[in-house]
């Protein structure tokens, strides 16, 4: 039940109180003539509602819906005041707002994730507002071959920085041979920054976002670090966030962002 917030005088007001807080209160309900005071506006829900899904990356979180078997975030939106989730077939009761769940790879597949959220009754708006949500989103959740693992985050990107957008060059993400052993696979992040062949770059990947760092840099690659991530709503686009050194070897940066879209 919402309850409208009233103005109470206490019992032993005294003279000037009632003087002051009374014409106080004629004047504020007062409006010129033909004027009508501004309506509360009403959202298309009660409440911003539902709960986001972040894959955790070498300790950066990224939005997600698709991942390899890792570590997930879930956090339930602000306006909760609780919540329940069930996550697939799992046959415990979650009720913290946010939290960390791993998917091993024994989950390979799709996982329904379900979060139940109470938060205040709007009724003045929906007249009939339970003031509980019930949201699903749908995980998915990749097999890992370190040789192929096919991530969305593969591929080559024709795009540019955004202080300079018509110098446009192709940044690519590739699975290949370590340099230091031969043996093992490694992945490749080439043309960031652009000309740097990227051999030395560290990187640590999920399925749509990946964390990197060239560690020093020289004339031709400028010691750049930073993340990059698929955009959920349009799959052909990739956007990196990083810094790189304003001069070889310079302890100041600069920072950049490059978005491209998929050309193969």
């Amino acid at each position: 039940m919402r309850v409208a917030n009233l103005f109470f005088l206490p019992p032993r007001a005294t003279g000037w109180f009632m003087a002051v807080a009374i014409p106080s209160m004629v004047l504020a309900a007062c409006h010129r003539k033909g004027e009508e005071p501004a309506p509360v506006p009403c959202g298309a829900s009660p409440a911003p509602s539902g709960f986001t899904i972040e894959n955790n990356i070498n300790n950066t979180l990224f939005a997600c819906d698709t991942i390899f078997p890792s570590v997930v975030r879930l956090s339930a939106a602000p306006a909760y005041s609780s919540v329940v989730w069930q996550i697939g077939t799992d046959p415990r009761v979650y009720t913290q707002k946010a939290f960390n769940v791993t998917f091993p790879p024994t989950s390979v597949g799709t996982v329904a994730i379900r979060c139940i959220g109470t938060r205040p009754v709007n009724r003045r708006c929906f007249p009939h507002d339970d003031g509980v949500d019930t949201v699903t989103q749908v995980l998915t959740v990749m097999p890992l071959n370190p040789y192929a693992p096919h991530a969305a985050i593969e591929g080559k990107f024709l795009g540019a920085t955004t202080d300079a957008p018509r110098d446009t060059f192709t940044v690519r993400i590739f699975v290949g041979r370590d340099v230091l052993y031969p043996s093992q696979p490694a992945l490749f992040l080439v043309n960031l920054n652009k000309g740097c062949p990227g051999t030395s770059m560290d990187i640590s990947a999920g399925y749509q976002g990946l964390v990197f760092n060239q560690g020093v840099g020289n004339a031709v690659c400028h010691g750049v670090y930073g993340v990059g991530h698929i955009d959920l709503q349009d799959r052909t686009k990739i956007r990196f966030d990083y810094s790189e050194q304003a001069t070889p070897g310079s302890a100041a940066q600069i920072s950049k962002a490059f978005i491209g879209t998929r050309v193969r």
